[in-house]
């Protein structure tokens, strides 16, 4: 297990087999062997990864969310996105939620290359699924 609180780590990264990592402002957690977490290039961002290879990652926006809970899963928000000073950046106020084994969420995933994204929730609850919520603000795409 590693937790990462505005980039100071509470265990070390010797025999650990979890990564998180976070900057400032931001929260990242990740259990499992081989889960990663990462809350960087924003404020106030959660990451979340819990399962072996879980991959959470909420950065490059404000307020993103990632939860990857389950093996194999993966959970991307506010990612991709070009990087505007400010506090409402293109991809901020993204969620991404995985609740189960071998599924991905993508929020906000595109930014202002393709498209804005924001406000934007994309959950999978259950196992290989696929939840899109990209390119265009306040999308909703949550399957079961």
């Amino acid at each position: 297990m590693q937790i990462s609180i505005g980039g100071t780590l509470l265990f070390p990264y010797v025999d650990n087999t979890a990564f998180a990592m976070a900057g400032p402002g931001d929260i990242a957690i990740a259990i499992g062997d081989n889960s990663y977490a990462s809350a960087q290039n924003g404020v106030f961002d959660f990451a979340f990864a819990d399962g072996t290879n879980s991959f959470a990652e909420a950065e490059i926006g404000n307020f993103d969310v990632a939860v990857a809970d389950g093996a194999d899963s993966v959970a991307k928000a506010g990612f991709d996105a070009e990087l505007i000073p400010g506090w409402l950046s293109p991809t901020s106020f993204d969620t991404a939620l995985v609740f189960g084994a071998d599924s991905t969420a993508f929020a906000g995933f595109e930014g202002i290359d393709n498209g804005v994204g924001f406000f934007d929730l994309a959950a999978a609850f259950g196992d290989n699924l696929l939840a899109q919520a990209i390119v265009a603000p306040f999308l909703v795409d949550i399957v079961p």
